[in-house]
């Protein structure tokens, strides 16, 4: 059986271990949470900011050294203080000290992140723009395409979950990228000798051992299950008139594979990876 994978850049399961050069830890679920309770795109990316800047791994309280002047600089929020005094308000984070929104000084303490919480996803502090021109939060926040009959703030609302799920089902050594189940691609393979008398669904090359090319006709574009997209996009409010859960979601993974959020992989199996055999 081939499918087409996805892998979701900028970041990792939380499976594997944190890399002191340029991981941090966040709690999905409470991303849900404050989803769920109004929060848009700008709380969700200061969120993120402001758990950039706490240490790495699951120590608690996790407290942060960024701030107003973080948020803003991340991820181009031109109202960084209103998407703050909403996450304090909602009690996802808490002032360290006096000063939580620029800290006395360089380095000093300035927020607690969800200290009840319990992190469950890791994620790549190039998500922040340090030294990469692409896959950024600026990059999404600038370059997202709205859907018709609905906000622009919407679609970064949804592209941005929709990436933070497929973090968090991504799997390389279960899937070498995200769960089929969640997210994948069916290939068609070429007949036998299609494609000259030595083509086959997979060619061997001299003197390497096993199959290490493998041939197909049709890739079929890269399809979310319904299950996925109500896990991700099912906590957002919606009006009425705008688009339904399964076109959101499919626009949201077109623009994170358009802005190189997430890329495609081919992965052949030796057995049913959607039915668990």
């Amino acid at each position: 059986m081939q499918n087409a994978n996805l892998n979701s850049n900028s970041g990792s399961s939380v499976t594997k271990k944190s890399s002191k050069a340029g991981f941090f830890q966040i709690s999905l679920e409470r991303i849900d949470q404050a989803v769920a309770a109004g929060a848009t795109a700008n709380e969700v990316m200061a969120y993120l900011v402001l758990a950039g800047g706490t240490q790495g791994g699951s120590a608690q309280p996790r407290t942060s050294t960024h701030s107003t002047r973080s948020v803003r600089k991340r991820c181009a929020i031109p109202t960084p203080d209103q998407a703050i005094d909403w996450l304090e308000g909602k009690g996802f984070i808490i002032k360290a000290h006096d000063d939580g929104r620029h800290g006395a000084h360089a380095g000093a303490a300035t927020w607690q992140v969800d200290p009840e919480a319990k992190c469950d996803l890791s994620i790549c502090q190039a998500l922040f723009g340090e030294g990469s021109e692409f896959a950024t939060l600026k990059s999404l926040q600038e370059q997202i395409r709205p859907l018709s009959n609905a906000p622009r703030r919407l679609a970064m609302l949804d592209a941005l979950m929709v990436f933070l799920h497929l973090q968090k089902r991504q799997n390389f050594g279960a899937f070498a990228g995200v769960d089929p189940a969640a997210a994948h691609a069916n290939c068609t393979f070429i007949d036998p000798d299609e494609d000259g008398d030595l083509t086959d669904d997979f060619v061997r090359f001299p003197c390497i051992q096993g199959k290490v090319l493998v041939t197909h006709r049709v890739f079929e574009e890269v399809t979310l299950s319904s299950e996925f997209a109500k896990s991700a996009l099912g906590n957002i409010p919606v009006q009425a008139g705008w688009p339904d859960l399964r076109t959101r979601a499919d626009h949201a993974l077109v623009e994170l594979m358009r802005l190189r959020f997430v890329y495609r992989t081919l992965i052949a199996w030796d057995g049913g990876p959607l039915g668990g055999s």
